[in-house]
């Protein structure tokens, strides 16, 4: 039997220190956590947090230490996750108001949305392939296809409505009007298509952060196409689009006819055109001008923060370097909790 004491020497003893952390002027040590590939950072936040707090009452409690959080992105994804929903949503509502506004039927604009909620699972079909995380950049990837996936069914509606107002049946229209127009939308998604895909292939920083918003557009677009020329005619032909009676007709002919009044009127002289025109140009900078954000390559962190590490010249040792951290914190202790700008 080789014991350990027969090939070293074991005794209780301490490394000699040679670097010095505090936070917010109090000695601390410093532990950074860092997630695997493909983990989800909330899930970790979560037990980490229930982990921490059992060490703090059983462990370190009664010896008078704690572990403290000193930085948390999880708060800062988990707000930028919730504000891309609420995006999507509101740009799935604002997408359906155009439709209606275009199509001028509940019933088309029902039928036309259905594929939304269609894309958007296939979107999420595509990231789990592809082996992606649901995070703020395919998220985003998500968002900017809602838009994107209605057109394919504006232009379907549109063929089956127009063969509707020919005399077709509801049957007959469906087929007929996607026969005319599905050479167009396949076209159309599959040059949207190749646009996106060598963004997935490349292999730089800038390759990886845009692929997610690739893989999402992509497969949100590719599913709208399905849905246009398969579930969307189906549905077309069991409704009928033509909605309310002859009142309701009668009313959106005068809500029409005001609106031409209105148009006519302030474009009825030069000087009301320019007029027009030139208000037009201004209230549209003004609004880019006040709404658009700054640009930058990556968005902002959730928190200001400041990490300074000081490096000694050669020749200080760490009781010297202490003293000179000590000034230095004790300068810029007086910045914290203030407003960065």
């Amino acid at each position: 039997v080789i014991r350990l004491t027969d090939v070293a020497e074991v005794r209780l003893d301490h490394f000699e220190k040679s670097t010095v952390t505090s936070y917010n002027g109090a000695p601390n040590i410093f532990i950074a956590l860092r997630r695997e590939s493909g983990s989800n950072v909330i899930d970790i936040k979560r037990e980490m947090v229930a982990e921490i707090a059992a060490i703090n009452a059983e462990l370190l409690g009664p010896a008078g230490m704690q572990i403290d959080l000193m930085a948390d992105d999880v708060r800062y994804v988990q707000a930028s996750v919730r504000n891309v929903w609420q995006n999507l949503v509101l740009g799935a509502l604002l997408a359906t108001a155009v439709m209606f506004l275009f199509l001028r039927s509940a019933r088309a604009t029902l039928v036309g949305v259905m594929g939304i909620p269609i894309c958007i699972i296939v979107a999420f079909l595509g990231l789990l392939i592809a082996g992606r995380t649901l995070n703020v950049i395919s998220l985003a990837g998500i968002a900017f296809a809602i838009g994107m996936t209605l057109d394919n069914s504006i232009v379907v509606l549109e063929s089956i409505e127009l063969e509707r107002r020919r005399g077709a049946d509801r049957l007959q229209a469906a087929l007929r009007g996607v026969k005319q127009v599905w050479p167009a939308v396949f076209a159309s998604t599959m040059t949207t298509v190749l646009v996106f895909i060598p963004v997935a292939f490349v292999e730089q920083e800038a390759g990886q952060l845009y692929s997610d918003v690739a893989i999402a557009i992509s497969a949100a677009i590719l599913a709208s196409m399905l849905v246009a020329v398969t579930a969307l005619p189906s549905a077309a032909a069991r409704l009928n689009f033509s909605d309310g009676d002859a009142r309701d007709v009668a009313s959106r002919h005068r809500v029409r006819e005001a609106t031409f009044a209105m148009v006519g009127s302030l474009l009825e002289t030069p000087g009301r055109r320019f007029t027009c025109i030139g208000l037009t140009v201004l209230l549209s900078a003004l609004v880019i001008w006040q709404l658009t954000p700054a640009a930058e390559y990556l968005p902002e962190g959730e928190e200001p923060k400041v990490f300074a590490v000081m490096n000694a010249p050669p020749g200080y040792n760490l009781s010297t370097m202490t003293e000179i951290a000590d000034e230095v914190q004790e300068y810029l202790l007086q910045f914290v909790g203030t407003d960065p700008e």
